[in-house]
């Protein structure tokens, strides 16, 4: 039973997934928010995923502890970035 529950919420962590797949996780990393949203919902695109809007995707990084940092360059998600190799397409 153990098992089957693992497996459940491994499969509903819409986005760890995402970030497992399509990121590297670090505190001296950076991403643009908006690049980052356009990845994840190509990454939903490419797997049959139902893609969740913008306040829910900032939202849920906000609680897994990633930071969005307005600066002169845009705005920015702190702790994360994209890995081109596999997902920006």
């Amino acid at each position: 039973m153990k098992d089957a529950i693992n497996a459940y919420r491994d499969s509903n962590d819409w986005l760890g997934n995402f970030l497992g797949e399509c990121c590297e996780i670090g505190s001296d990393l950076s991403e643009k928010s908006g690049g980052l949203y356009q990845a994840y919902r190509a990454y939903c695109l490419r797997n049959g995923e139902f893609t969740h809007n913008t306040s829910d995707f900032y939202t849920a990084l906000d609680v897994m502890g990633f930071e969005r940092k307005k600066t002169n360059k845009g705005n920015l998600m702190t702790g994360l970035k994209l890995r081109e190799e596999a997902c920006l397409d």
